[in-house]
């Protein structure tokens, strides 16, 4: 297999913040420990590689993408016009990762909306993490068929089932939350309804909002992924009562644990998550609650046999395969 030099247009960061900065930190992590002579990680974006990789809006923490850069590498093969002028260099492929619109998820248009639409126009392919991020687009006016559909992964090196404590089928739920972000629409009024019922214990992982009530929620910090796994491992089910998430990274990071999902019944999440639990009633009661962890208690074991037959779907190993396999059919047109 011919070598394949890859640029991550990303700053990833060994902390939270957010799911795409842990997904391409797995994703490098796995080319680095599995795909050494065949994928080549390029540090410098005016360096020698096929592949461009963008991320959504950003290019790491608090970093916009840069619009005239992406311009000049799609012109030039350099970030720079001026080096463009006094170099030779080979045709780079642009490839466009992307996540969702804020205009769909928060019913507000952002700038991060705007620089991904005019971003993705200069994109030779466009990787969509779930069939509701293309359906988002294509609201918006994408009408090409450069795309692929590729799903996340966890890396399960670290999130994972081994030596797990499963649910015992008469002890209190232990169901988890996490987010780094605070948006509301994450849906904290949601977890701390679960926490006021009882026969079910809540835990939530992240950064909580100063003017929502936990109610009985534990509350703990944003946390190491490896710590975070903890709690995965710990814990019986998941709560990620987000709404209209385009293809949430913490789902691939639960499932791997072998955690059966509570879910809003929105965006791409059931699109991971339909095969492997319940979806949320429109309006949440104490009695539909109730209902519903009765219905989650009944059928935890079909849950759990689910997600340990579909365990690969969920790695970073699949989704990084899936990537590399995409990147290399571009390179043949």
């Amino acid at each position: 297999m011919k070598l394949l030099r890859l640029f991550i247009y990303f700053q990833t960061i060994d902390k939270p913040w957010g799911g795409g900065n842990q997904f391409l930190r797995a994703f490098e992590n796995f080319i680095s420990e599995s795909k050494k002579g065949e994928v080549d990680l390029v540090s410098n974006i005016d360096g020698e590689y096929d592949i461009c990789l963008m991320n959504s809006w950003n290019r790491g923490p608090e970093l916009y993408l840069d619009l005239k850069a992406i311009t000049n590498l799609k012109k030039f093969g350099y970030s720079k016009f001026r080096k463009s002028i006094f170099r030779k260099h080979p045709r780079k492929k642009i490839v466009h990762r992307l996540d969702g619109l804020r205009a769909v998820y928060i019913n507000q248009f952002h700038d991060g909306d705007r620089l991904q639409l005019d971003a993705m126009a200069l994109a030779d392919h466009i990787i969509f993490q779930s069939q509701h991020c293309l359906e988002s687009f294509q609201k918006y006016g994408y009408d090409k068929n450069n795309y692929s559909i590729i799903y996340n992964g966890a890396n399960q090196n670290i999130f994972n089932s081994t030596n797990k404590a499963f649910w015992d089928g008469s002890s209190d739920l232990k169901v988890l939350s996490c987010s780094w972000s605070q948006n509301p629409l994450k849906g904290f009024s949601e977890i701390a309804r679960f926490s006021e019922i009882e026969g079910i214990k809540s835990y939530f992982v992240g950064r909580w909002p100063k003017d929502i009530d936990p109610k009985k929620v534990n509350l703990l910090p944003p946390l190491p992924q490896k710590e975070l796994s903890f709690y995965y491992k710990n814990c019986d089910v998941f709560l990620h009562a987000a709404k209209n998430d385009p293809c949430p990274n913490v789902a691939f990071e639960a499932l791997s644990s072998g955690l059966p999902m509570l879910f809003h019944n929105s965006g791409g999440t059931p699109e991971i998550a339909s095969q492997y639990g319940l979806p949320l009633p429109e309006k949440l009661t104490s009695g539909n609650i109730r209902d519903l962890a009765d219905q989650m208690k009944i059928n935890y074991t079909k849950f759990v046999k689910n997600i340990e037959r579909n365990m690969n779907h969920f790695s970073i190993e699949r989704a990084a395969l899936e990537y590399i396999h995409t990147f290399g059919e571009i390179l043949e047109e």
